[in-house]
């Protein structure tokens, strides 16, 4: 049977194919674009795609982790990070109180890992973690999934080997980490290109503003109530209910992009997803107006066809429309009812949202 860090390891977050296939989107969609906006584009979705897949530490913690992910999973052939990597950054990231809570909750909805196989597994790198603070001048190199098989049968010889842990093996590396980041900054343009290059610039620039910032970034307020509010969704299953209904939304920059604003607007990703499906049926990839339309699937300004610019401006647009339409809401009118009164002509259009709405809490799990 496979074990559970192996199974980390295959499920990879960023690789060369899905960058492959973000960058050839956006150049196809924007060709009047300098290489420097591409760039920021294929940075900015990367950034998305790796935040949206961290267990939902607070938002502070998640910058960090992504951008260490970022500066040291670089290779000069490759850019892969799988869920193992996330397990070790968070180790050494992370405070235990939010550590084990967190980390427990998102293994158990992204793997397919028997709930009682997490919590051993959670058990023990926190264990092992707490062994090495007590010795931290152990720096022999060992295997962690030896370590970890060994841990189900016995906790005395971990005990007795408090350098068998995630921090003390990242701290073997570290030197030779960085050696590698300086190597690769040279060499890093002629290998990826100006995409790379911006991702590990801005990585490094946003870090140093993170270290200097003492407060967690809190998610904007607004009048809806909190089950219209953001929470971490099921990505993995939403992409697999939309690629049922063959929409283009599934696709990147479109689902990351809306995922994304969800988040900055404290809007529930369930709510502009059920908008799109309202408004355009999740815009079938058959339409053959779907890469236009997929621009603006929430009709802002009448429609796709009058206003069509990119999935973030019209996702942010229709977010700042439905936060400043949810203000003043009287009790006994519903949300969305009151929000349909200036969004859409159509006075059942609420019903229409609120049903998809309902669908997508039932059936993305």
């Amino acid at each position: 049977m496979t074990s559970i860090i192996e199974q980390l390891s295959n499920q990879e977050i960023i690789n060369s194919k899905i960058i492959k296939k973000i960058k050839d989107s956006i150049n196809n969609q924007y060709p009047h674009y300098t290489s420097k906006q591409r760039a920021r584009m294929i940075a900015v979705i990367i950034y998305n795609i790796i935040e949206r897949s961290l267990p939902n530490y607070s938002n502070e913690v998640k910058r960090s982790i992504r951008n260490s992910l970022i500066k040291q999973k670089l290779s000069g052939n490759t850019l892969i990070i799988n869920f193992q990597d996330v397990v070790e950054y968070s180790v050494e990231v992370v405070a235990t109180e939010e550590l084990h809570p967190k980390l427990l909750e998102w293994l158990h909805t992204r793997t397919d890992i028997e709930i009682e196989s997490i919590e051993k597994f959670v058990s023990t790198i926190l264990e092992m973690d707490d062994f090495a603070a007590e010795d931290t001048a152990a720096t022999s190199q060992v295997n962690i999934s030896d370590v970890y098989e060994q841990k189900l049968f016995t906790s005395e010889s971990v005990k007795r080997s408090p350098e068998l842990t995630y921090k003390n093996k990242r701290q073997i590396y570290r030197k030779y980490i960085i050696a590698a980041i300086a190597a690769l900054s040279i060499t890093i343009s002629l290998v990826y290109g100006l995409e790379k290059a911006y991702l590990v610039k801005n990585a490094s620039a946003d870090n140093q503003i993170t270290e200097n910032k003492k407060e967690t970034t809190l998610r904007q307020a607004n009048a809806l109530p909190s089950y219209l509010q953001y929470e971490p969704i099921n990505e993995k299953s939403l992409q697999v209910w939309l690629n049922e209904r063959n929409s283009k939304l599934a696709d990147e920059p479109y689902f990351s992009s809306i995922i994304a604003v969800a988040n900055q607007y404290n809007l529930h990703p369930f709510l502009l997803f059920a908008i799109t499906g309202q408004e355009q049926s999740f815009v079938p990839r058959s339409h053959q107006n779907a890469e236009n339309i997929a621009n603006n699937p929430f009709n802002v300004y009448q429609s796709w066809e009058d206003y069509n610019t990119n999935i973030t401006d019209s996702t942010q647009i229709a977010a700042k429309t439905i936060v400043n339409l949810s203000k003043e809401r009287p009790e006994h009118i519903h949300p969305i009812e009151w929000i349909n009164r200036k969004y859409a002509e159509d006075p059942n259009w609420w019903k229409g949202v609120s049903t998809i709405f309902a669908k997508l809490e039932k059936e993305v799990q």
